[in-house]
């Protein structure tokens, strides 16, 4: 319903009802008429988005397969180690390129490689070695 031809509005967030709304549609709030029982009438109070916690195994698991990637499963608090992860076998492998020969060797890459595998583990080690109480209490939002 548009506010134009609305003759009835909700009290907490303004949007035109029809005349014989319980609930609003727009913010879950009750209008006047909204009543459980006779004689007695009840406010629900919109609760907030309640994400399910991380999981542990879930993060382990993702170390295992994914390495570092898995870091972005607890991005908020892993994005530094993240990034740093990502970048360090990239430079590390265009470092000895640049540095030692001037061109693309077999073991430049890798080293490059080795550097990546390392720290991948430390992304297993990383997640293993947390508390689930710590993944339980991730900020999801």
């Amino acid at each position: 319903m548009t506010n134009s031809s609305a003759s009835k509005f909700c009290t907490a967030c303004g949007k035109g009802l029809i005349d014989t709304a319980v609930i609003c549609p727009g913010c879950g709030s009750p209008t006047k008429e909204f009543v459980q029982h006779p004689g007695q009438r009840q406010i629900v109070t919109p609760q907030p988005y309640n994400p399910i916690a991380k999981s542990k195994t879930t993060a382990v698991i993702l170390a295992v397969f994914l390495g570092v990637w898995s870091y972005l499963y607890t991005y908020r608090e892993d994005a530094n180690i993240f990034w740093i992860s990502i970048v360090t076998p990239v430079a590390t492998s265009f470092a000895l390129i640049v540095f030692a020969s001037g061109r693309i060797q077999g073991s430049h890459l890798l080293m490059g490689l080795l550097v990546s595998v390392v720290f991948s583990v430390v992304a297993i080690i990383r997640q293993a070695v947390r508390p689930s109480s710590w993944f339980a209490e991730y900020p999801n939002s």
